[in-house]
């Protein structure tokens, strides 16, 4: 069986590295090399997402509709083109920085993506980069959030989780153990019924922090 956590810790990486883009915003080449690294994790969510969902029954169609969905978001055409060049021509597309005043007086520099010299490979967001990636990643989220929502009786079976996490144990925590008390460990009911209650965790819990936390900053953004 295909592990549908390994999605979620797509989504997990390509927020690991838009938050070290924020925080290096004041240096543009630390924050070219994190925004490579964020597009191409962003990519492969959906690359892993139909590597794990590919046997699902309804999912070629499902799946279809959000191909379509992304064609006609001019944001992620960007991000998707954006990625491609910079894999294959090495070229970054973070250009120029804009300062901004804030209310409280202390100062923000924006970076804006820029083609000078070259053809741009989509159309250039009018958005600075930070904002343009995290509406980028908020779309991924909704990607995510929606797949396990349409699919979760179909990939989330507790009693398959149980048994491959308590597999999982026995090869990593039998090192040093004699089989007597690896044995014992494994039959004390507390460990046992740890391992259910993690067992029993919806794909939808593993990530709702992501989601919340991007929902918010979406809807901050557009408002």
């Amino acid at each position: 069986m295909k592990i549908h956590t390994a999605i979620s810790d797509k989504l997990k990486e390509s927020d690991f590295f838009l938050v070290r883009m924020k925080e290096s915003a004041l240096r543009i080449d630390e924050l070219g090399y994190y925004f490579s690294a964020f597009v191409s994790a962003a990519r492969s969510v959906t690359f892993v997402l139909q590597y794990v969902a590919s046997d699902l029954e309804g999912f070629g169609d499902w799946y279809s509709g959000i191909q379509q969905e992304m064609r006609a978001n001019p944001l992620s055409k960007f991000m998707l083109e954006a990625r491609n060049e910079h894999q294959k021509r090495g070229f970054n597309p973070i250009g120029r920085g804009e300062v901004v005043v804030n209310p409280d007086g202390s100062q923000t520099t924006n970076h804006y993506f820029s083609y000078i010299g070259t053809v741009p490979p989509a159309e250039i967001p009018d958005a600075d980069v930070l904002t343009a990636c995290t509406t980028h990643m908020a779309a991924t989220c909704s990607i995510v959030e929606r797949f396990f929502d349409s699919f979760e009786s179909q990939i989330h079976r507790p009693d398959e989780e149980f048994q491959r996490n308590l597999t999982w144990i026995e090869q990593t925590q039998g090192e040093g153990l004699t089989p007597e008390a690896l044995s014992g460990y494994l039959s004390d009911p507390q460990v046992l019924a740890a391992i259910q209650v993690h067992s029993e965790i919806r794909p939808q819990d593993q990530i709702s922090v992501l989601i919340q936390k991007y929902h918010a900053l979406s809807n901050s953004l557009n408002s």
